[in-house]
């Protein structure tokens, strides 16, 4: 059964990012391109003011904010399911 299920989620995550590879070929918009974008546009910003203190400290909220959700989901995994 677990084996079943990590093949079907896996099946499902590659569509999913076929489906958007061939929506953002055509032109449509996506999330991923809008992130793109605006990443773009924050860093002509950290250029263009030399805020580079702005943006050590956007750096560290990211990945602090990406440790602490990779730690509240390997907890939220860890529980006894029995």
């Amino acid at each position: 059964v677990d084996l079943a299920c990590a093949a079907a989620g896996a099946a499902n995550l590659a569509l999913y990012q076929q489906r958007l590879d061939q929506r953002e070929q055509a032109g449509e918009p996506s999330w991923r391109r809008t992130q793109g974008e605006a990443r773009r546009e924050w860093c002509r910003h950290v250029y263009a003011t030399e805020g580079w203190l702005y943006a050590v400290q956007t750096l560290r909220n990211g990945i602090t904010t990406n440790t602490f959700l990779a730690s509240t989901a390997r907890a939220g995994a860890s529980f006894d399911r029995t």
